[in-house]
């Protein structure tokens, strides 16, 4: 995962599920890239990019069982690239 990624023009956004909210990378060509681990009612938020470009830190309830924003969050690293 130390690879440089190629990320120019690419936006993250978060997509808004029926229960839950996904942190996703769109391409320049509009190609959507979701991140893996996401599974139905965690929250996903505060995506951000490195400085470099290179990866994605965003916080999210994914490995928590206490389901209330803020408690039991954890940060998280994504390539888009990858």
């Amino acid at each position: 995962d130390r690879a440089p990624a190629n990320t120019a023009g690419t936006i993250l956004a978060i997509r808004i599920e029926r229960d839950g909210q996904r942190v996703v990378a769109i391409r320049p060509d509009g190609t959507v890239v979701e991140n893996a681990g996401w599974t139905p009612g965690t929250v996903d938020r505060d995506a951000t990019w490195t400085p470099d470009g290179n990866r994605v830190y965003f916080v999210s309830d994914r490995e928590s069982k206490e389901k209330t924003i803020g408690r039991g969050s954890n940060v998280f690293r994504w390539n888009p690239s990858s």
